[in-house]
Formats: C-alpha cells, sequence, structure tokens
C-alpha cells in the first residue's frame, strides 16, 4: 500500500490493461496535491488511503471504480468547535468526452468525469508534427473531487457517528419570569378577555 499515485495517466491505457493503483497519499501532500480539499478542511488527521481499479464495463465505458478513505478535522456548525469526520467514499466514474458518451455512462448510472483531448506534438528532424491526441488526465483531480462530494453539506458533531455530541453553552441567562410563564394556564388570556 505505498504506491506513489502517478501524476497523469493515460486513461485509455490504463483501462485497457485494467491497471489498479493501491496505496497513500500522505498528509503533506495534501496543500500542494489537493488545494481545494484543504481549503474546506481545517487539517488532514491521516493519510488518504485509494484502492482505484480502470476498467471498460459492459456498456463500453471506460470507467474507474474503488474506494477513497481518510479522517479529517472540521469545524461544528452548531457549537464552532473541531472534531474529526471520517471520509470515507466509493468510486464509480466513467471517463467522457463528448455527449454521447456522457448519456451512455449516465445510464450505466456512474458518475461523469470529463477529460479534454490534448494534441501532442513531436519534432521530427527539426520539424514539428502533430501527433494523435491524447487522454491524459490528473487522478488527484478525481480523488480530489470524489472526497469533496464526502464531506457533509454542513459540518456537525451528529454527522461523524464517534466522539461526542455539540456541547451548546448560551451566554445569556434564562429570567425567572420566562420559567414563570410556561408554567401559567395557556386559557389564562381567555379569562382576561371574558371578564371584560
Amino acid at each position: 500500500m505505498s504506491e506513489r499515485i502517478p501524476k497523469r495517466i493515460d486513461y485509455y491505457r490504463y483501462t485497457d490493461k485494467g491497471v489498479i493503483l493501491d496505496g497513500l497519499i500522505e498528509q503533506t501532500e495534501l496543500e500542494t496535491g489537493l488545494p481545494r480539499l484543504s481549503e474546506a478542511i481545517i487539517k488532514p488527521v491521516s493519510d488518504i488511503e485509494y484502492h482505484l481499479e480502470f476498467s471498460i464495463d459492459v456498456s463500453s465505458n471506460r470507467i474507474v471504480t474503488g474506494w477513497l478513505k481518510t479522517q479529517v478535522i472540521l469545524q461544528c456548525q452548531r457549537c464552532m468547535q473541531d472534531y474529526v469526520q471520517d471520509l470515507s467514499c466509493k468510486v464509480s466514474t466513467a471517463f467522457v468526452t463528448n455527449d454521447f458518451e456522457t448519456k451512455q455512462a449516465e445510464a450505466a448510472k456512474h458518475d461523469i468525469f470529463f477529460v479534454e483531448k490534448h494534441s501532442t506534438e513531436k519534432e521530427f528532424s527539426s520539424k514539428k508534427v502533430s501527433a494523435e491526441k491524447i487522454d491524459c488526465l490528473n487522478p488527484m483531480v478525481l480523488i480530489e473531487d470524489e472526497l469533496l462530494l464526502a464531506l457533509p453539506q454542513i459540518a456537525n458533531h451528529s454527522e461523524t457517528g464517534v466522539g461526542t455530541d455539540c456541547h451548546i453553552q448560551f451566554d445569556y441567562p434564562i429570567e425567572e419570569q420566562d420559567i414563570q410563564q410556561q408554567d401559567d394556564n395557556p386559557f389564562a388570556i381567555l379569562e382576561q378577555l371574558k371578564k371584560h
């Protein structure tokens, strides 16, 4: 599980060969490799574990399946205290380059990852020749997208399933008059109207 994730991959080749990526993304790489995720959290608690399997499904979609796991510190939006949040998600994403592939992937219930085609130029005997289009992507972007989607919409202690719940402290005193009104008969106002 110590395999380092490549910076760029040719997803066509990976799906054709059925490549499996298994490993860790260290906490130290979070800020540079996953900048949007590092902005959304307070700090990471553990390394990001990943397992990604590239393949072609029965509908000829080029897909990646697998899972991601990590722990991060978020700020609870109820009590404003930091807490540890488990993040784990299953990955089932199709790589698409056009509308037809998008519709085909949606019909198969896959998430969509749009890949832009980049043309490359190679130099042959001082002449630049345009080579075939290569479909490369950065797998860190895919991992970052999936983990961002796994974050809770509103971060709070009840989302964790571990640890303690919020301990909200009110800074204003409860007046005796408020307590007394709760004990009064709710029909007391009707008695006052009846007297008039």
